[in-house]
């Protein structure tokens, strides 16, 4: 240990000795000496009366940095919605098309003649099915049941064999069966034109027909068709969802929803949000793309109504 010490303070005498000559030796040199000394030295020494601008020194890498390829843009999906409309819209809709003399929309006249041009299914590329042009004569009374009129909303299993047996004369229909909600009584006064105004719709001779749209119309007596979906969150003081028929009926055929998306029976399908959120039941169109979205919070009052 004492020979190690040693050796490092005669390393350090050493240095010290040196630098002191060195420093006597520059500082009393010339300075053409001085000079001569330094640019032994030392490369890049500049002549004595002249300064040298120095200039950042730079090294290439070792190795050229690795190539790092450009991630290619992802595509953003563009949902187009469509442009909302008024919320007055429907109601002057209702004011162009034909009415039977109590006021009611006739449909099924609007649909004839065009005036309104509901969609076959969600999607609008797909084309209404081919209608039927058979005529049923129900006896004893005189009424003329069209199938043309019917199979251009409804699709054959929409009534039977549910409603209707597949045979013509089989149901033995009375107009109190109507009145208590079976037979044609599924639809009429519900969704279709009432019964109690309607009886020239069906019954030969008649009055009640539709008549064209004028100014001097009756008051529009529209069947909106409401259907109020009362279900669980009721109970959690969310008020309970309301369908109305008659926008979407005059957007879309009976067939685009029941039966593939809906059953024909009220409260026969236990929706839930969740599954609505998922795109079944009313969330087939109820996407933010078709139709407003069932899962943004400002929509809620738009179905659940007080």
């Amino acid at each position: 240990m004492a020979v190690w010490k040693r050796r490092a303070w005669q390393a350090a005498l050493v240095a010290l000795w040196m630098m002191a000559w060195s420093g006597l030796l520059l500082g009393g040199c010339s300075e053409e000496t001085r000079y001569k000394v330094l640019s032994f030295l030392f490369q890049g020494v500049p002549p004595p009366g002249q300064t040298t601008q120095w200039e950042p020194v730079v090294r290439n890498a070792r190795r050229p940095p690795p190539l790092r390829s450009t991630p290619a843009p992802i595509a953003q999906q563009v949902i187009v919605i469509k442009e909302q409309r008024p919320p007055d819209w429907l109601d002057k809709l209702l004011k162009t098309l034909p009415q039977d003399d109590a006021g009611v929309p006739d449909m099924t006249a609007a649909l004839s003649r065009k005036l309104i041009e509901p969609q076959a299914a969600i999607k609008p590329e797909v084309k209404p099915q081919a209608v039927m042009s058979m005529d049923v004569k129900l006896a004893p009374m005189p009424v003329v049941f069209s199938h043309k009129v019917h199979t251009a909303w409804l699709a054959c299993t929409s009534c039977h064999p549910a409603i209707f047996k597949m045979k013509a004369g089989a149901d033995k229909i009375k107009m109190a069966d109507l009145y208590t909600g079976k037979y044609c009584g599924k639809c009429h006064a519900k969704v279709a034109f009432p019964i109690v105004t309607g009886c020239g719709h069906c019954h030969q001779g008649m009055p009640g027909g539709a008549k064209a749209a004028t100014a001097k119309a009756k008051p529009i007596k529209p069947v909106r068709g409401n259907i109020v979906m009362a279900r669980k969150g009721a109970d959690q003081g969310i008020p309970p969802a309301l369908f109305p028929h008659l926008p979407h009926r005059v957007l879309f055929r009976c067939y685009a929803c029941h039966d593939p998306i809906f059953k024909m029976q009220r409260g026969a399908d236990a929706m839930t949000m969740d599954q609505i959120d998922d795109g079944k039941y009313c969330g087939a169109c109820h996407n933010g793309r078709t139709a407003f979205a069932s899962d943004n919070l400002s929509n809620c009052s738009q179905c659940h109504t007080q």
